[in-house]
């Protein structure tokens, strides 16, 4: 059984980019998208999310902190990786007291390379042993 990511961002090209380079780097997971809470919180409702990847900012008053605190109700044990472009707004330190295992900014060194790692990482944390 393999794990299962979900992607949450309101940009498309951020969606399938992200998308494609989970499924390029052949980690063994279902990968689902979308665009807002409202979609990521109707996967959640039907199939086991283990590993979160949310926006900060998803430009309909919702953020990923909140969402994350949905996705919980639902899947408790759910995983979060937190992406923003807007890192002066939002707060590491209160991501991470939510529960959020891993801070990725948009304008600074987020490449396929530090993405698919820090993904590889928090699906090994999953996984176990």
């Amino acid at each position: 059984m393999s794990e299962t990511v979900l992607i949450v961002d309101d940009e498309e090209s951020v969606r399938r980019t992200f998308r494609d380079w989970l499924i390029e780097a052949n980690l063994g997971c279902t990968v689902l998208v979308a665009a807002e809470a409202e979609a990521a919180l109707r996967h959640a409702q039907r199939e086991p999310i283990d590993l979160a990847i949310l926006d900060w900012n998803l430009g309909t008053g919702m953020d990923g902190l909140r969402l994350l605190e949905d996705l919980a109700v639902f899947r408790p044990d759910v995983v979060a990786i937190l992406v923003t472009g807007y890192a002066a707004q939002a707060t590491p330190l209160m991501a991470l007291r939510m529960g959020v295992r891993d801070y990725l900014d948009k304008n600074h060194e987020l490449t396929r390379e530090t993405f698919v790692a820090a993904v590889r990482k928090q699906l090994a944390r999953i996984v176990p042993a």
